[in-house]
């Protein structure tokens, strides 16, 4: 375990459908973290940097490979059901990331799985926008 998570940078916010997603990423592949901030660079002097917002924006690419046809429901159910996730419009808990924290997320990608078998399926990549956390 790091030192730092993303979870030490972010404020305790609620989420818009007070739903959690419990199934666990098998992995985390990505994390990127921004603001809205903007470089100038100029021909012909200094370049200019410019801070729009202390806002900080992190996303997060997780990978569910292999799941059982109940956790391959509750995803679905997350993304589809316009209670719940309704695709990227509404956000929601997350306690599956793979340190152990609960985030405030919404999808920030469309929804697309696999079915390898009548048995197996799987999401090979959902893009969250980690919103803020829920405190522990």
């Amino acid at each position: 375990m790091s030192e730092y998570e993303i979870y030490d940078y972010l404020e305790t916010v609620a989420p818009d459908k007070a739903v959690t997603l419990t199934t666990v990423a098998q992995q985390v592949i990505k994390h990127r973290a921004t603001r809205a901030q903007a470089i100038h660079t100029p021909d012909e002097g200094p370049e200019e940097r410019v801070g729009l917002s202390e806002q900080l924006v992190i996303d997060v690419t997780a990978i569910f490979k292999k799941l059982t046809a109940a956790e391959q429901a509750e995803i679905m159910d997350m993304f589809l059901n316009t209670d719940k996730g309704n695709i990227r419009l509404n956000s929601f808990y997350w306690s599956g990331h793979t340190d152990g924290h609960t985030y405030v997320v919404r999808f920030n990608c469309d929804a697309q799985w696999d079915i390898n078998q009548p048995t197996i399926y799987g999401y090979p990549a959902v893009d969250f926008r980690v919103l803020g956390r829920k405190a522990d």
